[in-house]
């Protein structure tokens, strides 16, 4: 943990998925002083269509609408301030490392209690 889950319609120019996620997980390590080893990263594809915003649909990803979704999991230890520089690396680490403009980033995070966690065949606590 942290856990980075993006989601967003389809890139218009081609972007290796996969790269791309190695690249935001290995830049957000290194900026908030994690190990490699506890960060996940995930980017899903919306099917074509299906997302609106503000009213308007789009097929593939616009650059000022429909902002990509990152839901960040963290575990509940971290104080607000160090969350609100998380929160923030790792807007401009997905805009370096993607087309996508840092004002069309929409990320909500989400604390994770002690116990709220299984991983690698077990019950986390912390």
């Amino acid at each position: 943990m942290p856990v980075i889950q993006i989601k967003s319609l389809p890139i218009a120019e081609e972007m290796d998925i996969s790269d791309t996620c190695l690249k935001i997980s290995e830049a957000f390590a290194l900026k908030s002083k994690l190990k490699i080893e506890h960060v996940s990263v995930t980017w899903q594809y919306l099917p074509l269509g299906a997302y609106a915003d503000s009213g308007l649909k789009a097929h593939y990803q616009p650059d000022d609408s429909h902002p990509i979704i990152v839901s960040f999991l963290t575990p509940d230890f971290h104080q607000t301030t160090e969350i609100s520089k998380m929160l923030i690396y790792l807007a401009q680490i997905i805009s370096q490392h993607t087309a996508i403009r840092l004002e069309n980033i929409f990320i909500q995070h989400a604390a994770v209690k002690s116990g709220h966690v299984f991983d690698k065949g077990r019950v986390v606590n912390w």
